[in-house]
């Protein structure tokens, strides 16, 4: 499953938000060194796909 920044955005702040894309960046980043903490040596969950978005998944 991928998924764009908008397409985040307007699920989790709501299709009026007033602010910049780059803010999912920022929560996909604390994500992903939550997830690190919690099962270091473990397989990445959270993949970025350049010009897309992210897939969520763990392949």
């Amino acid at each position: 499953m991928s998924c764009h920044r908008e397409q985040i955005i307007d699920q989790v702040f709501g299709y009026d938000f007033d602010g910049f894309d780059r803010t999912v960046d920022a929560h996909i980043s604390n994500f992903r060194r939550k997830l690190q903490k919690a099962s270091p040596g473990k397989k990445q969950y959270v993949h970025t796909i350049y010009g897309v978005g992210y897939r969520f998944g763990n392949e």
